[in-house]
């Protein structure tokens, strides 16, 4: 009996994700159904995380329309396109702003944005970054920069939160972690 697999296919291992777009297309029930939005988000972080450029296509609920799929037999590949047209970019931000404003919050939106380039090998105490076949240690600091990207993306997730108190004291952790 095959056990199934959870997370990413190992197929998506050979794709250059580094630059690219991706448009993701969920059926209409990515707005009703909190599993499929979480399915959704998490593809869209693994991707991100591999250095695309993601945008999502919330399509609307309509009679005998429930994903493209039906969109495009009903309406055809121009309106097709026309979809495709209107994507708006995924901001990781949005999951981002609910971790814990702390040294394991950051930590996780560290994984959440890099997790797959990156990796720290505690026996040599050095920082490795994927470079697409092997480990290989991160001469040029690039782990550092990354961590200061996390740091800006905290600080804009911050920066929305609605309670102000809530808002200052994650600011504060964001603006900390920049130095």
């Amino acid at each position: 009996k095959p056990v199934p697999q959870m997370g990413p296919i190992p197929d998506l291992e050979r794709i250059e994700w580094q630059g690219r777009k991706v448009i993701i297309v969920f059926d209409t029930n990515v707005t009703t159904d909190s599993k499929v939005a979480a399915a959704r988000n998490e593809l869209a972080l693994e991707l991100t995380s591999r250095g695309a450029i993601v945008q999502f296509v919330d399509m609307e609920p309509e009679a005998n329309v429930n994903g493209i799929d039906d969109f495009l037999c009903l309406y055809g590949p121009g309106a097709g396109l026309g979809l495709l047209a209107k994507a708006r970019p995924f901001d990781p931000s949005e999951r981002i702003a609910k971790l814990a404003y702390s040294d394991y919050g950051n930590e996780q939106a560290f994984e959440y944005l890099y997790g797959k380039q990156f990796l720290f090998n505690h026996t040599s105490r050095v920082w490795m970054k994927w470079d697409g076949i092997r480990w290989v240690p991160d001469s040029l600091k690039l782990a550092d920069r990354a961590m200061l990207d996390v740091a800006i993306v905290r600080k804009d997730s911050a920066a929305k939160l609605a309670d102000e108190g809530s808002r200052k004291a994650a600011l504060s952790s964001a603006f900390k972690l920049q130095n």
